[in-house]
């Protein structure tokens, strides 16, 4: 493949990807092809290694480069995830200038143009158990395979760690967006995780929601998540427990912005602290 079908081809692209395709040039050559382009016009350098095309004829300080696609490039494993994912699924409530993707190797911020772009260690059980990709599917993006979190994997995540997906308010509003999730792959997931914490938040949404999402009146979710553990187990028909176990997961105002009606009390029974555990296998 010439150089020129290359750029074609990759409007993002690292210098892995390009070694791949120009085997018979050395790295002195291939350095000195970048820098030629570079001062042409021709591509741009985002990041140590990773480089966007500029079309011809265009401005290269002006020219739209695709932040997603340069999230996806930042590493060979890349996931897209978080609040990125839920731009991607085009489920997001607000659009955001930072980007998220998750790798097995650590990736300091970096910032191109207005646009931030933030590694997140996957989690330690995924990598423990070699299941970094479990729940992601391939999309395609400007002719690229681009890896993102499937929607449950990404409700999962953005739950046990709210401040990637934009804070509790944005986090719920682009949840409450989604139409249908596969229950059963939310339960896998939250299973290879083992953590108690994450398990009882997730049952908590899922519980207000029942409704809106299908989930049969009557079953704990979050037995059905952890087993029978010692934390609380909810009942969809009582507002009671769900109040009493979710003001001790969530911020108890915002809670009481999302939830409380003007002439529902709060009931104020003392509860023990959910402390973050394994799930005992």
């Amino acid at each position: 493949m010439s150089l020129h079908d290359f750029f074609e081809s990759h409007p993002v692209f690292n210098t892995e990807e390009l070694v791949a395709q120009k085997k018979d040039k050395s790295r002195w050559t291939r350095k000195g092809l970048l820098v030629h382009h570079r001062k042409q016009g021709r591509i741009l350098l985002v990041r140590r290694g990773l480089y966007a095309v500029v079309p011809p004829g265009s401005d290269p300080e002006s020219y739209p480069v695709d932040p997603y696609l340069v999230a996806a490039k930042s590493a060979d494993d890349a996931v897209l995830a978080y609040h990125t994912a839920l731009e991607v699924h085009g489920k997001a409530h607000s659009v955001f200038e930072r980007y998220f993707f998750q790798s097995s190797k650590p990736l300091r911020l970096s910032t191109f143009r207005t646009c931030r772009f933030q590694c997140v260690l996957f989690p330690k059980a995924l990598r423990e158990k070699g299941q970094q990709q479990f729940a992601t599917k391939i999309v395609e993006r400007a002719g690229l395979d681009v890896r993102v979190a499937t929607l449950e994997r990404t409700l999962v995540d953005v739950l046990d760690r709210p401040e990637l997906g934009g804070g509790w308010e944005e986090t719920w509003r682009s949840l409450e967006s989604v139409e249908y999730f596969d229950l059963d792959l939310i339960v896998e997931y939250v299973k290879l995780l083992g953590n108690r914490t994450t398990a009882a938040k997730v049952g908590f949404y899922l519980q207000r929601h029942a409704e809106a999402l299908m989930v049969r009146i009557g079953i704990s979710i979050h037995c059905v998540i952890c087993g029978p553990h010692s934390l609380t187990t909810w009942n969809a028909a009582s507002p009671e427990s769900w109040w009493a176990t979710g003001t001790s997961l969530f911020p108890r105002p915002w809670m009481q912005r999302r939830g409380r009606k003007p002439d529902e009390s709060i009931p104020r029974k003392t509860h023990r602290r959910v402390a973050s555990h394994r799930i005992p296998s």
